[in-house]
């Protein structure tokens, strides 16, 4: 509808999928096939987020954020949200905000603040998020 310059009706529609949900999901994020959200309340994703295919999020996950900052990467694509590669899961009351590339296969724990890059294969947990498994582990670089 954006492209057919229905902007209107597009945030209409925008606006009564949250109501209905109590999920924000803006039409302008880029989400690839395979979206499986096992509960939709208070969960945000931003409009500029880009994500690959078979992304699994929870409830009170926020995806976006980065006050205004834009990067380009070597293509020439600019970005100012996070960048979600294909079989993500992300545990719920997490944050994935700003300028971030997540690898995929890489698994998000619950009550996670992630504001740096995840390496594929990887588990990251905590405030702010630190590895903690995965098959790409190393233990040696634990800080």
């Amino acid at each position: 509808m954006r492209k057919n310059r229905l902007r209107i009706l597009s945030a209409l529609i925008d606006r009564l999928a949250t109501t209905l949900t109590g999920a924000e999901i803006r039409s302008t994020a880029i989400i690839g096939p395979g979206l499986h959200v096992a509960h939709t309340y208070g969960l945000v994703i931003g409009g500029n987020v880009r994500a690959g295919s078979n992304l699994s999020v929870r409830q009170c996950t926020t995806i976006g954020g980065s006050g205004g900052k834009v990067r380009q990467n070597g293509d020439g694509v600019r970005w100012s949200q996070p960048m979600i590669g294909d079989n993500v899961s992300i545990g719920c009351n997490s944050a994935l905000l700003g300028l971030i590339k997540v690898g995929s296969d890489a698994t998000i724990g619950a009550s996670s603040l992630v504001i740096h890059d995840v390496s594929p294969q990887i588990v990251v947990g905590g405030v702010p998020a630190k590895p903690i498994g995965g098959t790409g582990f190393d233990a040696t670089n634990i800080l």
